[in-house]
């Protein structure tokens, strides 16, 4: 049903994301789960950093060096560090106006990839890389999962609404319907949905859905002309080849590509993780032989990954980044602008985030899923799973740690004295 397509092992991963959905766990599921997100978050980041040196070298004929970047803010600082020389009066606006009030452009928000410069001439911003965060990667998912469920929860209330119709010999469009009589129909279609869940129906019957941005490369080039360049470049071999392209105009004017990438398994291989990057995979549960586990895991890998590319002016970049579609602010559109907010919605949210927020935890096994998706919960209760996961206690430990019970004080207990 979903396809993470900047991952390897990803066929596995899908089946192993319905499995969940539908509360069927297998017993390995669990450190499975770990490597494999664990792993690509490894992996991910040598094979991007492969790509987009390659092809900004490329395009841009200079020597290129690169940085990482952990915020946003590191991003943003370096873009507007060195304009074009034939920059226009709209770049010098928004450098201006980032440059008198750098708190307003969201410069906290977590970033994991590189910067790349050109090494000479001052080092001027030439594109960046990105591996999508594993939070970013659960709130896409749970997107496309929440509008395929109002697809089909919408299409069930549709059906009972036809249904009544019938039985009044009139046309659906003809219904004058109460409000809390299609509440009724709408709840009752949601019920139906909830149980194709518990079923284990609802995967059967779902359409793959598609996840290509895990792995992201910007690059900036001068008009039409250097985005000849970057399609000649990715057409013309360099294991890779475009399998889709899109044009956007108005706020945000740019080319995306999604580009199928023959990553070099050799260099991943030379590179296995060692020192640090060992560190935090054992920091994160992964207890397994970790090196020779990532050396299967890349070896038996499909042969490519999907990336995407976006190619733009520097002026339209600057636009994406500190002007008028600024990402972040789209990302906090995007969540306010949800057609569907019931408790199945919600369930899906919360399950697919913790999926990905035990693979940052310390924790190395599941005994259960704490969520089952036909379920009603309070976001107190998420609450205190995310505690567990980060090995944080509850507030209601001292209920039970406390001497409440045990001690009493008969100075509480004791009649008031009679002057």
């Amino acid at each position: 049903m979903i396809r993470l397509n900047g991952y390897l092992h990803r066929e596995r991963l899908g089946l192993l994301i319905d499995r969940w959905l539908i509360n069927r766990p297998l017993p390995e599921d669990a450190r499975a789960l770990k490597r494999i997100v664990n792993f690509n978050g490894y992996a991910g980041c040598l094979i991007l950093d492969a790509f987009a040196h390659a092809l900004v070298s490329s395009i841009h004929e200079c020597p290129v060096a690169s940085f990482a970047a952990r915020t946003k803010g590191e991003l943003k600082d370096f873009i507007v560090r060195q304009p074009p020389r034939d920059s226009t009066p709209r770049v010098d606006e928004l450098i201006a106006r980032y440059r008198r009030d750098p708190d307003g452009y969201f410069r906290e928000t977590p970033f994991n990839g590189r910067v790349y410069h050109a090494s000479e001439n001052g080092g001027r911003y030439l594109g960046s890389a990105r591996v999508k965060r594993f939070h970013r990667i659960a709130e896409k998912t749970s997107r496309y999962l929440i509008d395929h469920l109002f697809y089909e929860v919408k299409k069930r209330a549709e059906t009972l609404a036809d249904e009544r119709a019938a039985r009044l010999g009139v046309a659906r469009a003809q219904l004058c319907t109460p409000v809390d009589e299609q509440l009724a129909e709408f709840v009752r279609a949601e019920g139906a949905v909830q149980e194709m869940f518990r079923s284990g129906s609802f995967v059967g019957t779902a359409p793959s859905m598609n996840v290509n941005d895990v792995l992201g490369v910007k690059v900036v080039v001068d008009g039409q002309e250097g985005i000849g360049r970057v399609t000649e470049y990715l057409e013309r071999g360099a294991g890779a080849s475009i399998v889709d392209r899109q044009t956007h105009s108005g706020n945000y004017n740019a080319t995306t590509l999604v580009v199928r990438y023959r990553w070099p398994r050799d260099l991943v291989l030379n590179h296995t993780p060692t020192g640090p990057a060992m560190a935090v995979l054992r920091e994160r549960g992964c207890s397994c032989h970790i090196d020779a586990e990532f050396r299967a895991f890349i070896e038996d890998a499909e042969d490519d990954v999907l990336i995407e590319v976006i190619v733009s002016s520097y002026e339209d970049m600057l636009e994406s980044e500190i002007g008028r579609s600024m990402h972040e602010e789209r990302i906090l559109m995007q969540r306010e602008n949800r057609q569907y907010h019931g408790s199945l919605a919600r369930n899906v949210e919360y399950l697919v985030d913790f999926m990905f927020r035990f693979c940052l935890a310390p924790v190395e096994d599941l005994t259960e899923l704490p969520i089952r998706v036909w379920v009603r919960y309070m976001p107190d209760y998420v609450d205190q799973i995310q505690l567990r996961l980060a090995g944080l206690s509850s507030e209601a430990e001292f209920t039970q740690a406390c001497a409440c019970g045990r001690a009493r004080s008969g100075h509480f207990m004791s009649s008031p004295s009679t002057p």
